[in-house]
């Protein structure tokens, strides 16, 4: 008979084998829809089943994203990146066709030929023969193993038995202690699951679909605070859901703009008076002619006047 899923079930699984946190509360099913928060700070829908099967782990904007910067690299361009980041010690095998689909690689240091996915590659998972615990292993092995793999980041603090069995661990840098199989550690990544640390390994800039390209406003437009959500539809609201510089009133490209710069104005940051809508062109315009950063009503008043 099957072991029954528990709440405390998904919400390790969602924090161990991804970049996003689970929001719900509770857990009915397996084919339930439950609430996420994406890496990104987006929240999303989905079912465990779903989630587990790898169909849906992120937010749209994300996926969307994702797939992107996947489907537009070439087998060569895949090649210079794998050469960029581990140099000759690793030789691509097989014709890159996507980041999901397993290829061979070789791992010239010890000769082992391997079939990884491309985005586990890029994401540090290496040559599984060389990273995984012999069964003989002692514990004063493995813990030279861990010191050289995480630069001393991680310390163990258990007795080592073998690759599948749990063994305590210490995370040096926010004092969390916590078990992990020795093979989940070493071949599949799973770190520290105290949440702070994760979302510093996944999110931000170490997130898959970080835009560096976007403003500290349009990155702020993204995330779920209540009061941003409140203060957007807000603004929205009060501008008739149109452009105040060109009129367009198609609702899915506008975006809300502060007046005085959300990065430095925090007692407007969510004043409606200090906020106005705005298409993406001008939206866009307004920074190109202005910069990112340390805006003023003032600007914004001279880029009206100009157009």
């Amino acid at each position: 008979m099957p072991k029954k899923i528990t709440y405390d079930f998904v919400k390790k699984y969602v924090l161990e084998n991804s970049n996003c946190q689970l929001m719900s509360n509770d857990y009915i099913n397996n084919s339930s829809k439950l609430e996420f928060k994406c890496g990104c700070g987006n929240i999303f829908e989905t079912s465990f089943a779903k989630f587990k099967d790898r169909k849906k782990r992120q937010c749209n904007e994300c996926g969307f994203a994702l797939r992107g910067q996947y489907q537009s690299k070439t087998p060569e361009e895949f090649r210079e990146e794998v050469q960029n980041i581990v140099g000759n010690e690793y030789i691509v095998l097989g014709y890159y066709s996507g980041a999901v689909e397993k290829i061979k690689f070789r791992h010239n240091s010890c000769g082992n030929e391997y079939l990884a996915a491309p985005h586990d590659f890029l994401s540090g998972k290496r040559c599984p023969k060389c990273r995984r615990p012999r069964y003989n292993t002692t514990t004063d092995e493995f813990k030279k193993i861990i010191k050289e793999l995480t630069n001393g980041e991680y310390d163990v603090v258990g007795e080592y038995t073998s690759s599948h069995t749990h063994i305590r661990l210490k995370h040096n840098l926010c004092g969390t202690e916590y078990k992990v199989t020795p093979n989940n550690f070493t071949s599949h990544g799973r770190r520290c699951p105290n949440y702070d640390c994760h979302i510093r390994r996944v999110g931000g800039i170490n997130h898959h679909a970080y835009n560096p390209d976007l403003t500290d406003e349009e990155r702020i437009n993204r995330r779920d605070l209540k009061e941003n959500i409140k203060w957007r539809k807000s603004v929205y609201r009060k501008d008739g859901y149109k452009c105040v510089s060109c009129g367009d009133d198609q609702g899915r490209n506008l975006v809300a703009h502060h007046l005085d710069g959300y990065n430095w104005c925090v007692e407007k940051r969510f004043d409606v008076k200090n906020g106005v809508t705005l298409c993406e062109i001008c939206h866009k315009a307004f920074h190109h002619n202005y910069g990112y950063g340390n805006n003023t009503k003032e600007q914004f008043q001279e880029f009206i006047s100009r157009n």
